[in-house]
C-alpha cells in the first residue's frame, strides 16, 4: 500500500507515517511560524483561504473511500492557484505539503500526458504539486483524467500485453500551479478551487528570500496534531469548516493568537477573472455617478452638464477634474473617498488602469506633481452611460453646449432624476 491516509475497516489508518510525540513548545513554534507566513504576504486574506483549503488534502483520498461506501457526500476539491509570478503560488503549495514532512513537486512537463499523471497520481495520498501548468491543459486529454480522478478510486486503467488488466489509483490531491487562467470547462471548474494572485500580490525580494531559506520543517508538529485529531475524530463533509475547526483547537493548544481564523473564506471558483473585473469596472462607475449625484450643487441643470461644469470648475481639487482639452484627471484621493463613502472595490490607481486602460502620468495640481489617470471626457460620459456612443470631441462640445440633441434608443433611457439615499458623507463641507 502507498504511503499516506486510508479508510480500512470502518477506521483511518496511516501508511508509512511516522507518529511522533510533540511538546507544546513545538506547537508554539508551528503556529507562530504560520501566523508571520500569512501575514508577511501582500493579500493574507488569499494565504489564509488557500491553506483551509489545503490542510486536508492529505486525507482526499480517505474521503472519496468513505463516500463510496455512503459514509460522506461531498468530495475534497483540487486546488488552482494562478496569477502573477513571485507571488507565492508555488511557496505555499509547498508549505502545506511540507506540514506532513513530504514535499512531491513536479513540473507539468512531467504531467502533461495520461500515461504520465496516472502514474504520479498513484505514488501516495500526499499534495502532489503539479508547477507551471501550461495552456495546453485547456485542450489535453489530461484534463479529463483529472475530472475523472477527483471524483473516483482509480485515475487510469490498462491492459497489459498479458491482458492483464493494470489500475491506477488515483490517491494524491492536487495542487496546481499557473501563470496562465483556468481553463474553460464548468465541469472542471466544479473539481477545483481557484485561487487567483493578482499584480498587487506580488511579494518584495527580502520577502522571497526569506520563505526561500526558512525551514518549513518546524510545521511537522501541525501535521501530528492534525492527524491525532482526525484520527479520533474523522472526517467530515464540510471540510474546509473542519480544517478551520482543527486549527483553533491547535493554536488554543499552543496558547498563540490568530486572527486570519475568523476571516470569511473566499475564493476566485465562482467569478472568471473577466466577470470580476466587470463587476469592479461596474462598481466604479456606479460609484462615480453616486458620489456626483451626492454633490450636485445645482438640483436645475441636468446630471450630464452638472459633471461637466464641476469638473472644469475644479470643484474637487486633487480628486477629479478636466481641462480645455476634454481631458479628465482622477488621483488615489478620490479613489479613497469612493471607497469610504460610494461602495468602490477598487483600491488604487494601477488596478483601475488594468481594468479600464487609461493612461497613468504625473499632473501638477496647486504647484505640487501628483499621479493621476487620464481619460477624455467623451470616453467617461460614454462609460457613465449618460451617451449612447463614443462621440467624438466635436459632438461632445455641440452636445454638452446644448447645440447637438442625442437621441437614445429604448434600451437605454438614462434617469437622472432618482436622487441616492443620504451618505454620511464629509463633503458637505470642502474637501481641502
Amino acid at each position: 500500500m502507498p504511503p499516506g491516509f486510508y479508510y480500512v475497516n470502518y477506521r483511518l489508518i496511516a501508511q508509512n507515517f511516522e507518529e511522533k510525540p510533540y511538546s507544546k513548545e513545538d506547537l508554539r513554534q508551528a503556529a507562530i511560524f504560520l501566523n508571520e507566513y500569512i501575514h508577511s504576504h501582500p493579500n493574507p486574506r488569499l494565504i489564509a483561504s488557500v491553506i483551509k483549503a489545503g490542510l486536508l488534502l492529505p486525507f482526499s483520498f480517505a474521503q472519496k473511500q468513505m463516500v463510496a461506501q455512503g459514509i460522506l457526500r461531498k468530495r475534497m476539491k483540487y486546488i488552482y492557484l494562478m496569477g502573477q509570478t513571485k507571488s507565492g503560488k508555488t511557496t505555499t503549495a509547498t508549505l502545506l505539503a511540507r506540514i506532513w514532512g513530504i514535499e512531491n513537486k513536479i513540473s507539468y512537463a512531467s504531467f502533461c500526458t495520461e500515461a504520465r499523471a496516472g502514474k504520479h497520481l498513484s505514488i501516495s495520498t500526499h499534495i502532489l504539486i503539479v508547477d507551471e501548468v501550461s495552456k495546453d491543459l485547456e485542450t489535453s486529454s489530461v484534463k479529463e483524467l483529472l475530472k475523472f480522478s477527483q471524483e473516483e478510486l482509480i485515475a487510469r486503467s490498462i491492459q497489459s500485453k498479458s491482458l492483464k488488466q493494470i489500475y491506477y489509483p488515483a490517491l494524491s490531491a492536487i495542487i496546481m500551479t499557473s501563470n496562465s487562467h483556468f481553463p474553460e470547462d464548468p465541469a472542471l471548474l466544479e473539481r477545483f478551487h481557484v485561487f487567483k494572485f493578482r499584480k498587487k500580490d506580488k511579494i518584495s525580494a527580502m520577502a522571497r528570500v526569506r520563505y526561500e531559506k526558512e525551514d518549513f520543517n518546524k510545521l511537522w508538529a501541525l501535521g501530528q496534531f492534525v492527524w491525532k485529531y482526525v484520527k479520533t475524530h474523522g472526517l467530515q463533509d464540510d471540510y474546509i469548516d473542519y480544517a478551520t475547526q482543527i486549527l483553533r483547537k491547535f493554536y488554543e493548544e499552543a496558547e498563540v493568537h490568530a486572527d486570519w481564523l475568523n476571516w470569511e473564506f473566499y475564493d476566485d471558483t465562482n467569478e472568471t477573472e473577466e466577470e470580476q473585473e466587470y463587476k469592479k469596472e461596474m462598481d466604479f462607475f456606479t460609484a462615480v455617478l453616486r458620489f456626483f449625484l451626492q454633490n450636485k450643487v445645482d438640483k436645475e441643470t441636468p446630471l450630464a452638464q452638472a459633471i461637466y461644469k464641476t469638473l472644469m470648475s475644479r470643484q474637487f481639487p486633487r480628486w477629479i477634474w478636466g481641462d480645455e482639452n476634454y481631458c479628465v484627471y482622477i488621483t488615489n484621493d478620490f479613489l479613497n473617498e469612493l471607497q469610504k463613502f460610494y461602495r468602490c472595490s477598487i483600491r488604487n490607481l494601477e488596478e483601475l488602469k488594468e481594468i479600464t486602460g487609461w493612461r497613468k502620468m504625473y499632473k501638477r495640481c496647486f504647484n505640487t506633481r501628483i499621479r493621476v489617470l487620464q481619460t477624455t471626457m467623451m470616453d467617461l460620459f460614454y462609460r457613465l452611460n449618460l451617451t449612447p456612443d463614443f462621440l467624438s470631441t466635436v459632438e461632445f462640445h455641440e452636445w454638452i453646449n446644448n447645440k447637438r440633441e442625442i437621441k437614445f434608443s429604448e434600451k437605454f433611457v438614462p434617469d437622472d432624476s432618482d436622487e441616492p439615499e443620504e451618505i454620511d458623507n464629509p463633503l458637505n463641507k470642502e474637501p481641502f
